[in-house]
């Protein structure tokens, strides 16, 4: 019993990283596209919009 205790805290420990690092793609296109200067302000502010629609509703 004490083995398969083991094996389900590795699994859920896996899980929980594997999920955690899947956010950092989106994090990363904004900083890119933050920090083009040759986008103007409103194609900014529309893309950061977007993200915060797609992950926080």
């Amino acid at each position: 019993m004490y083995r398969i205790t083991k094996s389900a805290l590795f699994l859920l420990l896996l899980f929980t990283f594997s999920v955690s690092y899947s956010q950092d793609r989106v994090i990363d296109s904004i900083k890119t596209l933050i920090s083009n200067p040759k986008l103007h302000d409103t194609t900014k502010l529309r893309a950061i919009s977007e993200a915060m629609d797609y992950h926080y509703m």
